[in-house]
């Protein structure tokens, strides 16, 4: 196996809440039976006793005379792991979100041998799952199908606690019922499945309420995903109940203590809270967390995020704030563990008037923002390093490998880490950059930090393509010291073609992305991509050779869109009609290379489908969780919303802010906001006159409103060789300035109020 760099000590957690002692083979034969029926016939599991799980997982690989593989693990996920080490060591499988490359085995075919038991601790106990934006950006209308997909891949990649909200919809209502409300008031309080998750961190309410069938199907969901990951050894972090209460609260309860919580981004108004102080806090809380147990089933740990981002604490204290919610939570469930994202600060003061050994701190933007370091390895609180890496479900090829390399190291081997249990992968949106998520995993899993990524990669390399050849290391070594060497602030950085139009030095689609410019030269990565291009007849069956190749080609032309855009903004300075237009339509094409990427391989002509990158799909889910005609409806207007103007009318700064460069969005939408744009321009160039954005940007904000009340998935497929093309543009728009505008990466982190 790689090379890798043992870290020193056993990592403790205080709340020592034995979850994970239960050891469930045929719960992990099952796991192995949906990911290649051939291979499980050949796998024997078995439990590894004498290893407390809270010390450290551990799993053993061993090949019988016979051929078999025995897996032995301490926990469940113990098992899993240890199999999908083998499968990538010795098989070359990887299962990634967006593409795996599993064979389709005959019966009868031998296993690889593994040549001497293989033995794999790591202390890094804990493993978490999901921001709550994930559940919004990227989870918000998955069915059963796609969960227990996703079940699997956490279960494979080692991960053993995971954040739910499927379904919480109902305990609200269950819950509130019991306070003077109807279930129909609670209803329309709620907010839709693409929203929800902001609610639930105190952010809005009562945004495009969803129906009670929908809510219902959704508790359905929640109860078999929350099943099934027990069944795995996953423990579900439900939520926590820390004082948010419905509208007109007061008018039921005139003597209650209510603190009004101000407002968010794109106009929205959060929720009230109740102090936690007040006498009905804790027979509410007694309440919520009744109810949440009689559709969920037991849990120890609870996700509370009171002043998350931003919030009034008006005169509470927050420490006093925390300690009450937590005791609260205690009261009924005493092994109880606090979980408490830390975003815009360390939550010192909160975590200090707690019980600290029933909290756990996630260090939410460790990769990029480190709290520990700043506040003594959280002084006693038991802490996850945590891997945000995407923010609005973006897309964006970027990552600083070796960076994340660094960062965990430091923390791992640092004096002051205190008790750092585990890490976590708390992504906005997710489906995106597999290569962080196999290194964090596997580093994780094994327990121990690569000491050259560049080596790991090579084993990347093997199991994600079967196989690998020159001129994709070339390719890969190209992509480690470009894409993959850097990581922008609430990253990916943002294409210009998905921005909404403008002039200017410097453009970007999401109000709040980094302003850094590229720091790379996009050449480096056309030659990467031409690599890629050289071996697409060789690899053409390997759906993961088909995803990167086809990220690769969007994020050349993602750069090379603000090469051309800075063409524009020149041509219109300088008042050059000729250049201008010849600038709009380079630009325009690009919208249409972006699509054509999915044309490269004829037979796979749902890759786009597959890979999760195709508006159809996305509005298509949603409506399955409508039974009626106007659910449906429902349903595919919050779907696309979500997408395009995040709120229900055009013109905040929360337009964009989910964008995606998928087929339907790309031509339909984005590409032609741009035509409109370079409509007026072009005639005022013509007429001498000025150019009124203002009045372009409310005819953007009406075409953007109809659309997205009844969006297109106009599609236009360019043939011929798209890198060739791509490549001829690159070469078109080399040497031209885009430093003007951009500036030093160093916004302030998590700005409130968005």
């Amino acid at each position: 196996m790689t090379k890798y760099l043992s870290f020193v000590g056993a990592l403790l957690l205080a709340a020592c809440v034995s979850l994970f002692a239960n050891v469930n083979p045929a719960a992990a034969s099952a796991l192995a039976k949906r990911v290649s029926p051939v291979i499980a016939a050949n796998v024997i599991f078995q439990p590894l006793p004498g290893v407390p799980a809270t010390e450290k997982i551990v799993y053993e690989l061993e090949s019988t005379s016979s051929g078999k593989l025995i897996v032995r693990g301490n926990t469940t996920v113990a098992l899993t792991s240890g199999f999908y080490q083998f499968l990538k060591e010795f098989c070359h499988v990887q299962i990634t979100w967006g593409a795996h490359s599993v064979p389709a085995l005959k019966k009868g075919i031998a296993l690889p041998r593994v040549p001497r038991k293989i033995r794999v601790e790591s202390p890094l106990v804990l493993r978490y799952a999901y921001n709550y934006c994930t559940h919004g950006y990227t989870m918000s209308w998955w069915d059963w199908e796609q969960w227990e997909k996703e079940i699997d891949w956490l279960a494979l990649h080692g991960f053993n606690l995971a954040l739910v909200i499927q379904g919480q919809e109902a305990v609200w209502q269950n819950t509130f019922t019991k306070f003077g409300y109807t279930k129909e008031e609670m209803r329309n309080w709620l907010c839709a499945p693409s929203h929800m998750p902001w609610q639930f961190m105190g952010n809005m309410e009562a945004m495009l309420p969803p129906s009670q069938s929908i809510i219902d199907k959704r508790t359905k969901l929640g109860k078999a995903i929350t099943s099934r990951m027990r069944e795995l050894g996953i423990s579900p972090v439900l939520q926590g109940y820390y004082g948010m209460i419905p509208y007109k609260f007061k008018e039921k309860h005139p003597g209650a203590r209510i603190v009004p919580q101000g407002g968010w981004a794109g106009g929205q108004r959060r929720p009230d809270m109740l102090n936690p102080g007040d006498p009905l806090f804790a027979p509410i809380a007694e309440t919520f967390y009744t109810e949440q147990k009689k559709l969920f089933g037991d849990c120890y740990y609870f996700a509370a995020d009171p002043f998350h981002e931003g919030g009034s604490a008006g005169d509470m204290n927050r420490g006093t704030v925390y300690r009450q919610v937590q005791d609260a939570m205690l009261a009924f469930e005493p092994k109880a563990v606090l979980v408490k994202q830390c975003w815009q600060t360390s939550n010192a003061e909160m975590f200090n008037a707690g019980k600290k050994d029933h909290s756990l701190a996630l260090d939410l933007y460790a990769d990029k923002h480190p709290f520990w370091q700043n506040c003594n390895g959280y002084d006693g609180t038991p802490w996850l390093w945590c891997l945000l890496q995407n923010f609005g479900g973006n897309t964006g090829m970027e990552g600083d490998l070796q960076g994340l390399c660094n960062g965990l190291k430091r923390a791992l081997t640092a004096p002051n880490r205190g008790k750092l249990v585990g890490i976590g992968i708390v992504p906005e949106g997710s489906f995106n950059n597999p290569v962080i998520f196999e290194l964090l995993s596997d580093i994780a899993v094994r327990g121990n930090v690569p000491e050259n990524v560049s080596e790991w990669l090579a084993d990347y390399q093997n199991s994600r393509y079967g196989r690998t050849t020159p001129q994709l290391e070339e390719a890969w070594k190209i992509l480690l010291k470009t894409a993959y060497s850097y990581t922008a602030k609430e990253g990916p950085l943002n294409s210009a073609l998905p921005a909404r139009p403008r002039f200017g030095n410097f453009i970007k689609a999401r109000f709040w992305a980094s302003n850094m410019a590229l720091p790379y030269n996009n050449t480096e990565l056309l030659k990467a991509l031409q690599l890629f291009d050289s071996q697409k007849q060789l690899f053409a069956k390997k759906a993961t050779f088909r995803y990167d190749y086809a990220e690769l080609q969007r994020q050349v032309i993602d750069n090379l869109s603000h090469a051309v855009y800075a063409r524009l903004n020149t041509a219109w300075n300088t008042k050059n009609k000729a250049a201008y237009a010849d600038a709009a339509k380079d630009f325009l094409r690009l919208f249409e290379l972006c699509d054509a990427r999915f044309s490269q391989f004829p037979k796979y002509k749902n890759d786009a489908r597959n890979f999760s990158q195709s508006l159809e799909k996305w509005l298509s889910d949603a409506q399955k969780f409508g039974a009626k005609k106007n659910e449906k409806a429902y349903l595919k207007n919050c779907a696309q919303t979500h997408l395009t103007t995040w709120v229900e009318k055009a013109g905040t700064n929360l337009d964009d802010y989910a964008f995606r460069e998928w087929i339907g969005l790309n031509d339909a939408y984005y590409a032609k906001r741009w035509e409109m744009f370079f409509d007026e321009t072009k005639r005022a160039l013509a007429a001498g006159t000025a150019f009124d954005q203002k009045a372009f940007d409310q005819k953007l904000n009406a075409f953007e409103d109809r659309w997205s009340a009844n969006p297109k998935h106009k599609v236009k497929i360019a043939g011929g060789n798209t890198t060739a093309e791509i490549a001829k543009l690159v070469k078109k728009y080399a040497g031209t300035n885009l430093s003007d505008g951009a500036r030093p990466d160093d916004s302030p982190l998590g700005i409130q109020d968005r």
